[in-house]
């Protein structure tokens, strides 16, 4: 009798994990051996849409996705935010005026957006080190262009042009790399160079100098600051303090003359980073992109090995070392246009004669533009 009942609790606990969620509301959903797909009308951001959920790993999470569809003559546009850790379920400009010529898609990152990630965040360092080395290739970026795949295929989609954003045209080149024919035309802002997704030093160098006027006296200031922080015991934290500043031009400028002034300390940069450094943007992080040579996984805590990345950068633009700029275009047969702002330097290839300089903003500035220029190619 005693067997049975352990037999019976193990039957329960496994048909229990089985069952599929809705990774909003913690719903159970309908899947089963002949439902893969689920669709419910709704909207957002005051638009009809429809929200949708995939069985994509056969796990405990479904995996979400929005579509809009004002028009079914419309060409699809599928709009790949940056991250990674973040939700590709959001928007990050105004869709009103896109949605005029497009239908558009929105496909959950997995991992984040099938909230893959929330039952290792909380736990220790090792635990964490474990979870990365195991489930890498179940969460790459090659299983997020998959993703986009497999949705498009369930939606009776042929064709896709895609809107992409820093880590999001990584995404899209994937994605271009494993099914060519799905794709249309591909839009990338801020484009990343996959074997270097980090602050580019050179980049850093011109901002410097063009918001400094050029004025020697105030860049070499500048860098003996600097370079006098990052000697410190804390210059990784420091570091990671200043890529956090990185992402508009207003507020790079702000941060680099309050140095400048005095403004501005060591403490209030690292405060910056500590801002930015979420345990779940550098998990993803490690998970997802898997052309870096470093973090080499080892005992050393994985948010240790992923800011001294960011402190070795700085510390590259303090000597002016351009060799890591050698870099191939995986784009380099893909419809795409490139457009990369002339105050870029986050993660961006060095393609002579491809960019399209239209904006004389940063990083973050130019995404929120985006809808205006995909617009005036379309027409």
């Amino acid at each position: 009798m005693r067997s049975v009942f352990i037999l019976f609790l193990l039957l329960t606990v496994q048909f229990l994990f089985a069952q599929i969620r809705n990774p909003f509301n913690e719903e159970i959903l309908p899947f089963g051996k002949d439902i893969e797909l689920i669709q419910e009308e709704g909207s957002f951001n005051h638009h009809k849409a429809t929200y949708g959920f995939v069985n994509h790993t056969k796990g405990k999470y479904a995996l979400p996705f929005l579509s809009f569809c004002p028009d079914s003559a419309n060409s699809w546009l599928v709009v790949l935010n940056g991250g990674p850790g973040r939700s590709n379920i959001r928007f990050s400009f105004e869709i009103d005026s896109l949605l005029k010529k497009y239908n558009i898609l929105l496909i959950g990152y997995r991992g984040v957006d099938d909230r893959a990630l929330e039952g290792i965040i909380g736990e220790n360092d090792p635990k964490i080190q474990r979870f990365i080395n195991k489930n890498r290739s179940k969460y790459s970026t090659e299983k997020i262009a998959s993703d986009i795949a497999l949705i498009a295929g369930k939606l009776k989609i042929s064709s896709l042009n895609l809107i992409a954003h820093s880590y999001g045209t990584l995404v899209a080149g994937e994605l271009y790399t494993q099914e060519p024919q799905l794709v249309d035309s591909i839009f990338a802002f801020s484009p990343v160079d996959a074997s270097r997704p980090m602050p580019d030093p050179e980049k850093i160098k011109f901002f410097v100098n063009s918001i400094f006027d050029s004025t020697a006296h105030k860049v070499n200031t500048f860098k003996d600051t600097l370079l006098n922080w990052l000697e410190s015991p804390l210059g990784e934290s420091l570091a990671m303090g200043f890529v956090a500043s990185m992402y508009t031009k207003k507020d790079f400028e702000n941060m680099l003359k309050g140095v400048i002034r005095g403004d501005i300390n060591r403490n209030d940069v690292i405060q910056r980073g500590e801002k930015y450094l979420k345990k779940r943007y550098i998990v993803d992080l490690a998970l997802k992109v898997n052309y870096i040579n470093k973090p080499v996984f080892s005992s050393e805590s994985v948010f240790n090995q992923v800011t001294s990345i960011f402190h070795q950068q700085i510390s590259r633009y303090l000597s002016s070392d351009s060799s890591h700029l050698i870099s191939q275009n995986p784009f380099r047969r893909a419809p795409v246009g490139f457009f990369i702002p002339k105050y870029e330097f986050f993660y961006t290839y060095s393609m002579a004669g491809q960019q399209l300089q239209k904006c004389e903003c940063g990083h973050a500035d130019l995404w929120k533009l985006a809808p205006k220029f995909v617009l005036e190619i379309h027409e």
